[in-house]
């Protein structure tokens, strides 16, 4: 595949959620904590080991919530990206 053909393939606007271990309530149910968290970061490692799913599965919940504005990108590396949840303002 030539690069112009990869520039005009158009890229998904969202995350499907087509993993076995994937389901709606999950993500909300990772939501939910997330909102009252206490923790000062969170990493796809934290979210797989807390909920039992694999840590590529945990990437794609932490890039969803990020879309919505729940969490922000704080730092990463090739392979390691760290969160921080956004706390609203009162």
């Amino acid at each position: 595949m030539s690069k112009k053909e990869r520039a005009d393939k158009p890229l998904p606007e969202e995350i499907s959620l087509s993993s076995t271990d994937l389901t709606s309530e999950l993500v909300s149910k990772v939501e939910r904590e997330i909102k009252k968290a206490e923790d000062p970061y969170i990493t796809p490692y934290t979210i797989s080991q807390k909920y039992g799913i694999k840590v590529s599965s945990a990437k794609r919940i932490l890039k969803l919530l990020e879309g919505k504005g729940l969490i922000r990108l704080v730092s990463h590396t090739r392979r390691v990206r760290v969160y921080r949840p956004v706390k609203e303002r009162s």
